[in-house]
């Protein structure tokens, strides 16, 4: 199976999603569970936009007494009688009566301190009416719409404090390999630093989304065998690096049949991603990652991150797509959907090092900026060709 179908895949696997109410201060990445109307009018009541001169628009030309001042959080009722103004700060009541506000920079006065009102002024100048930008009972948010930091301002003046949302998995992180040594460890010239660890971690990180890391489990069965069911006790997804292709230390299939996990796919029909392996078992699920850098966080980029925007209840779980022009021209093989590792400036996408690297390599990621997918049956990409892109 190609990306898309795997993805397809995916977002078809039935999920029992869990309710939680999460604070505002947490809520962000979390997906509603139900739908959300205004519980008020906003703005709430009748207020000045500016800091100025309250008045009836009636008794523009004449003098207005200014009669007291007006502040935001003022709780005292006002009601102006003819020939009467209040000052008011922006945010603040109108006071009753008053349907019209001239700005402090464009206020003028008479010998005795009144009022006097521009001759081009319109009537409701400066007033923002109640209920002008919605109106109690609308339809703010539907459940599967995800909490951003738009709809966390919104929900925080509408005066809610905690929102039903859709639990996050629990993840757990681990990788194995003998040859690989934590950062800040001594390694001799023929061991490798785990850097899938901070790639997964930082990547989900960036999504809002937390994990426990359990660390580095060596190539024996029994240890594969161990951290996997430890995991299992309180991780939703498990994800892991390394293991996922044929070799003769790689048991992390065997160990997952053994305890009782189906394979929702074992490979996937594009490069450099392909070792990837898919588990699950009742409400439980293992992505099995290559151990190649690239290969892995192209992997969790594509595969991980969708899961887990299913898990959650996205309406779209898919990553986000721009379009983008192809700077130079690209050929690729056939038989697979090939990644393309880029740099998208104003619109252009430049293909990293014409289009070449190697799963095990880093360096693209950190000269890059976007990917981009050619599907499979595409053995060539012209320059100028529109293309999707994916920023990351």
């Amino acid at each position: 199976m190609g990306l898309d179908e795997i993805l397809k895949l995916i977002c078809e696997i039935e999920i029992k999603r869990q309710r939680v109410n999460v604070g505002l201060f947490d809520a962000l990445g979390y997906v509603f569970a139900s739908d959300i109307y205004a519980l008020r009018d906003l703005p709430s009541f009748d207020n000045s936009a500016l800091d100025g001169y309250a008045f009836a628009y009636d008794d523009k030309n004449i003098p207005l007494k200014v009669c007291a001042s007006v502040l935001a959080g003022d709780m005292n009722e006002y009601k102006i009688s003819k020939g009467e103004c209040y000052k008011t700060m922006t945010g603040a009541p109108f006071a009753e009566g008053c349907d019209t506000l001239v700005a402090i920079e464009h206020a003028n006065f008479n010998e005795n301190g009144e009022l006097l009102i521009p001759g081009d002024i319109k009537k409701g100048n400066a007033l923002k009416l109640r209920g002008e930008e919605l109106k109690k009972g609308e339809l703010l948010f539907r459940a599967g719409q995800i909490l951003n930091p738009s709809a966390i301002t919104m929900l925080a003046a509408q005066g809610i404090a905690e929102i039903s949302v859709f639990a996050k998995p629990r993840l757990c992180v681990f990788c194995t390999g003998s040859e690989i040594k934590e950062p800040g460890e001594v390694a001799s010239n023929k061991q490798i630093y785990n850097s899938n660890a901070s790639a997964i971690l930082s990547l989900l990180a960036s999504n809002h989304y937390g994990a426990n890391y359990l660390g580095i489990i060596k190539d024996n069965k029994s240890s594969i065998s161990q951290t996997l069911q430890h995991a299992l006790n309180s991780a939703d997804i498990v994800i892991t690096s390394g293991g996922a292709s044929k070799g003769d230390a790689d048991y992390m299939a065997s160990v997952l049949g053994e305890l009782g996990f189906e394979a929702l796919f074992n490979s996937i029909a594009f490069r450099p991603a392909s070792p990837t392996k898919l588990f699950k078992k009742d409400e439980k699920f293992v992505l099995v990652s290559p151990g190649n850098p690239l290969s892995c966080f192209v992997a969790c980029y594509f595969v991980l991150l969708t899961l887990i925007r299913h898990f959650l209840g996205y309406k779209n779980p898919l990553a986000k797509t721009q379009n983008a022009t192809l700077k130079s021209t690209l050929h690729f093989k056939s038989g697979r959907d090939n990644l393309i590792i880029g740099s998208v400036k104003d619109g252009v996408f430049s293909p990293y090092n014409d289009g070449k690297f190697s799963p095990s390599q880093i360096l693209p990621l950190i000269k890059s900026n976007a990917f981009s997918i050619a599907n499979d049956g595409i053995s060539v990409l012209e320059a100028n060709s529109k293309i999707k892109i994916y920023k990351f």
